[in-house]
């Protein structure tokens, strides 16, 4: 789903997608094309946005897929009446990795993000190859 909505390019040879996962209408950035390692998603903190990681992304796509997600209410997705609860954000990025057909993925999460990758590594853990988190305060039981 296509929205008229284009945010600026803030990612060197970035492409912006938007779809419907979740009921969702997110928006994610996508920098570098290579599948030598599993796609890196990132995911940004509370009230942060894609362009968080706009200083990394070219380096860290340089043998890789690097999927930016703006999580639901954050950046350029929509922003659903909806809680903060890590299920349902990984319930909604578990669907968004099915629509892109990508089975097993590497992931970084800050801060909230951190939390929700910790969530999607619990309820998803076939998808998680790696996990990694920046600043991030939360640990629940895995």
């Amino acid at each position: 789903m296509q929205t008229a909505l284009q945010p600026p390019s803030t990612h060197e040879a970035a492409r912006h997608f938007y779809a419907v996962a979740g009921g969702v209408n997110l928006h994610w950035v996508e920098v570098g094309d290579s599948d030598a390692n599993p796609p890196l998603i990132l995911l940004d903190g509370l009230n942060d946005c894609c362009s968080t990681w706009k200083h990394i992304t070219t380096d860290l796509a340089k043998d890789r897929r690097v999927l930016i997600l703006d999580l639901p209410g954050h950046g350029y997705s929509e922003r659903p009446d909806a809680s903060y609860a890590l299920q349902w954000y990984a319930m909604v990025i578990a669907q968004w990795l099915d629509l892109l057909d990508i089975q097993q993925v590497d992931c970084v999460g800050h801060s909230f993000g951190g939390g929700v990758a910790q969530m999607l590594l619990r309820e998803c853990r076939h998808r998680i190859r790696r996990l990694a988190f920046l600043s991030s305060g939360m640990i629940i039981g895995i």
